[in-house]
């Protein structure tokens, strides 16, 4: 067996499908059968780790009539839900006790374990473990996007002791994991209150002297507006591994760049495109989707590629580029983005409109200045977040070494 080489020698062995009582996939639900009322359809997204997760974006549905003439399966509290897709590939959870009906999709599986054999929680709780993992993507299949069979998913092996040392493992386990999660939480908080007195400290920075500020439209206080290439002029067929990298809206995070080493043109590519090169001291800004995502090019990245959906904002002399791209990202510039952009299905924004748009900027000397302490504070926040960051990483190593000790029997 993968995973742990030893478990204690009084434990049996046996594979999921030999101890579940029930073991059978999701239903196949197209989208013309859904609805916004009726049965729930829980998804994969819906199978945390260890945890049923009901914070999703979108519910969906299907009436009465749709399950009847599917044939669907009702699944119950205490079902374990298995997601055979990343990520990761088999997570599983337990079926809440919720008053309303459920049905899950073709890419769970649904396990009624036999409770006078093993415990949903030791299962769930072996089932968050390193081993377990290691043995679901050995049975893996495809390349692109793995996925694991019921078939095989029924072959990986489960570690099964006495019940009374079950019993007794889940009970460790529970106040082991409370405590950390009670941890965790705290982390979270501070690491989120961070960012925020982060923010909150450049808007009392940038609201300083605001009243010295000039007013102007885009173009005449910032610089020229270019729209990247179109779709008609670069292809997914003109990307190559190894070649010069893109700038597309998805390669905009956090104001930097981060660029996607499979989103690369050859040097053909570049020269036949070479207006789009990007320049040292250029902002380069998503024009599509989500609004203000925007990141000032370094010198490293000078000749990279502007993408489709990005603009080319190229600031005057004496504008910095990082303060622009600093404006442009906060909520209120945002906000104003989406005002001027036009779609339903996605916003697009159009260089005349971003050009024409009413804005502010400080005089030369204080743009540096306000750039100067912003990246103080920028500083010092990385380091409260670095630290925040650790702690939660220690956590989840520490949950990992206690699953560990539990399930090698060194649990006392």
């Amino acid at each position: 067996m993968r995973g742990f080489t030893v478990f204690p020698s009084n434990w049996e062995v046996k594979p999921l499908a030999t101890i579940a009582k029930k073991f059978i996939d999701g239903d196949w639900i197209e989208s013309k059968d859904q609805s916004h009322t009726g049965i729930r359809l829980i998804q994969t997204r819906n199978i945390g780790q260890g945890k049923f997760n009901d914070q999703t974006d979108k519910f969906r549905f299907i009436d009465d009539t749709t399950f009847e003439r599917l044939n669907c399966s009702e699944i119950f509290p205490g079902n374990i839900l298995i997601s055979r897709l990343p990520d990761p590939v088999g997570r599983a959870c337990i079926v809440p006790h919720k008053s309303q009906r459920m049905i899950t999709a073709v890419d769970c599986s649904v396990v009624e374990l036999d409770g006078n054999v093993i415990e949903n929680k030791f299962f769930i709780y072996y089932a968050q473990t390193d081993a377990y993992f290691r043995d679901v993507e050995a049975e893996c299949t495809g390349t692109t996007r793995k996925r694991i069979s019921r078939r095989n998913l029924g072959g990986i092996k489960i570690p099964i002791p006495s019940q009374e040392e079950q019993k007794r493992i889940v009970t460790i386990l529970d106040q082991a994991f409370a405590a950390l999660d009670r941890a965790r939480a705290l982390a979270e908080v501070n690491l989120a209150d961070a960012f925020t007195v982060f923010h909150a400290s450049v808007e009392t920075l940038l609201s300083t002297h605001k009243e010295t500020w000039i007013r102007g439209t885009f173009e005449q206080l910032v610089g020229q507006v270019f729209t990247g290439p179109f779709g008609s002029l670069l292809h997914k067929n003109d990307y190559v591994q190894g070649g010069t990298p893109l700038v597309n809206p998805s390669n905009i995070v956090d104001g930097r760049i981060v660029p996607d080493a499979s989103k690369t043109v050859s040097d053909a590519v570049l020269k036949r495109l070479y207006a789009y090169q990007l320049q040292s001291g250029d902002i380069v800004m998503g024009r599509r989707g989500e609004m203000g995502r925007c990141a000032a090019v370094p010198p490293a990245m000078e000749g990279w590629l502007c993408g489709t959906g990005s603009f080319v904002i190229r600031p005057k002399e004496g504008v910095s580029a990082e303060l622009v791209g600093y404006l442009l990202r906060r909520p209120d510039m945002v906000e104003r983005l989406t005002g001027i952009a036009t779609g339903t299905t996605m916003l697009n924004l159009n260089n005349r409109a971003l050009a024409e748009m009413d804005f502010e900027l400080p005089a030369p000397a204080l743009q540096r200045n306000l750039l100067n302490s912003i990246k103080g504070l920028e500083e010092a926040s990385r380091r409260l977040t670095d630290v925040y960051a650790q702690k939660l990483s220690e956590i989840d190593a520490l949950q990992k070494a206690v699953l560990r000790q539990a399930f090698s029997g060194q649990l006392s």
